[in-house]
């Protein structure tokens, strides 16, 4: 935060209040107290920079609409959902005036909108913009870039919220096979083009076998979860948190699949590691321990321990 600040301020004195350079230091600080969740004073910063780069630069300038777009996503953060759309709604229809509909920044602003509307609820426009954010990303920038496979893997998660939140009488069997194809497909993207420890790689080998899991893929996902986990312990160390969430994965894929002394012994090590690393009162390793007791007394229950 002191380095942003200090940032901001040198720009003010070599540039002026109202350069362009200054007020993008101003938006990257708003980004900071976001971050940070100091909602309000990001808030203020945000309306300021908004204000200055469309007096300077004008409403419908790229700049500009990306810090509206900013904006909306804090006010949404905020549960400010009607605001939020509208913000959306307006930086959408301007990105498409002045961008095109099929430049990538216009495409954020399709998935920023889609997001909104699952927020509140209706799946369906949600739905509508998410796909054709994803074929707009293929057909405008290609298939084999990685804004278009960050694309893919919104789209696949879109389809596996829409049925947490609804089940499966609005979950069609073909969207549910689609997200696990989708992020099997952006995993090979992901090696190809970025290589197989890059951290964008290993987090769609994490998320991947929770996709596996609510189709009862389990062997898949355990196979999944182990190389995430064997990619993370050599590239982040074995303390890393990121390691130790891979193991916490491992240890529920395990219990998914009845492998009760395995996901136990998985369970143990990483609840010893996290205490050891992060401290017993550390919320991940609380949520192991439960995730440990859990199983212990789920199957003293039933005799099988």
């Amino acid at each position: 935060m002191k380095l942003y600040e200090e940032c901001f301020q040198y720009a003010i004195q070599v540039l002026g209040e109202n350069h362009p350079k200054t007020i993008a230091y101003l938006g990257n600080l708003a980004a900071v107290y976001s971050d940070q969740q100091q909602y309000q004073r990001s808030q203020e910063l945000y309306e300021e920079c908004i204000n200055k780069s469309s007096i300077l630069l004008g409403d419908h300038h790229p700049d500009t609409l990306d810090i509206v777009y900013c904006y909306a996503e804090l006010i949404a953060r905020q549960g400010q959902y009607p605001l939020a759309y509208e913000l959306h709604k307006g930086c959408l229809i301007k990105k498409q005036m002045v961008l095109g509909q099929d430049h990538r920044s216009t495409i954020d602003s399709m998935i920023g909108l889609a997001s909104i509307h699952m927020l509140m609820g209706n799946m369906p426009a949600a739905q509508e913009l998410y796909e054709d954010a994803y074929r707009r990303s293929v057909s405008g920038i290609g298939e084999r870039q990685p804004h278009t496979i960050a694309v893919m893997k919104t789209l696949a998660n879109f389809y596996i919220q829409k049925e947490r939140q609804f089940g499966s009488m609005m979950m069609i069997t073909t969207e549910r096979d689609q997200a696990r194809l989708l992020y099997e497909k952006a995993i090979v993207m992901e090696k190809e083009l970025l290589g197989e420890n890059h951290p964008l790689r290993l987090q769609s080998l994490f998320e991947l076998p929770d996709i596996c899991t609510t189709q009862c893929y389990h062997d898949q996902a355990y196979v999944h979860t182990e190389e995430c986990y064997n990619k993370r312990k050599e590239v982040l160390g074995e303390l890393h948190r990121e390691t130790l969430h891979t193991l916490h994965m491992l240890g529920c894929v395990e219990h998914n699949r009845r492998h009760i002394k395995q996901a136990r012994l998985y369970y143990e090590e990483c609840f010893n590691k996290f205490k050891t690393t992060f401290g017993e009162d550390d919320s991940d390793t609380v949520a192991v321990k439960y995730d440990l007791q859990s199983l212990i007394d789920e199957y003293q229950l039933l005799g099988t321990m």
